[in-house]
């Protein structure tokens, strides 16, 4: 997948098996959206294709066939906004621009003072912890 295809106007349902993903355009209209998210729940409800090949993954199953089966108990469907996009959803993107870290690293200085620190470390009473 591109982050091109997402064009503000429009509202995309993508399906990953075990996460399915309503991202909504800034710019989409209120009817567009319900309509998205009534597919997007039919789709999540009725399951998945199970794949007769794996060439293409972003080829939707129905158009190679299978045999549908549940989803797994843990999957998510999840509605995504324009410029509110989790790291969970952005991953799938090979091109997803780059808006910063994720992780902010520390710096050589910081990192200094902190190994310079003493640590004291004492055993705990485990029975002090116990709850009556």
């Amino acid at each position: 997948l591109q982050h091109s295809m997402l064009i503000p106007t429009e509202v995309f349902v993508f399906d990953f098996f075990s996460e399915v993903f309503v991202w909504v355009g800034r710019l989409a209209s209120f009817q567009l959206r319900q309509h998205a998210m009534k597919q997007a729940q039919d789709l999540f409800k009725t399951g998945y294709m199970e794949r007769k090949s794996t060439k293409n993954v972003v080829q939707r199953a129905t158009w190679i066939g299978g045999r549908r089966r549940s989803r797994p108990k843990w999957s998510l469907l999840n509605k995504v906004t324009d410029g509110a996009e989790p790291f969970l959803f952005k991953e799938k993107f090979i091109d997803w621009p780059h808006t910063g870290n994720v992780f902010s690293p520390i710096q050589v200085s910081t990192m200094s003072k902190i190994a310079n620190q003493a640590v004291h470390l004492q055993p705990c009473n485990i029975d002090a912890m116990k709850t009556k």
